[in-house]
């Protein structure tokens, strides 16, 4: 269980010093600890399967655009 997303809600100094004399690591699957240490997060567009996706682009036609005023 990740320890950084439990020292988002509780008693965080006593949650991260127990983490830290127990050596625990933490995986960073989840949302909310990625959140935290400012990583990209592991979902939409941030999963590791949708990264190398490129956007189709449709060219445009004559019919396509909207006349300016």
């Amino acid at each position: 269980d990740s320890f950084l997303s439990a020292a988002s809600f509780q008693e965080t100094t006593r949650v991260l010093t127990d983490a830290a004399i127990k050596g625990k690591r933490d995986e960073l699957l989840g949302l909310k600890e990625n959140v935290i240490i400012g990583k990209l997060v592991p979902a939409g567009t941030g999963m590791a399967r949708y990264r190398k996706v490129k956007p189709a682009v449709k060219k445009e036609t004559a019919g396509d655009t909207v006349p300016s005023k």
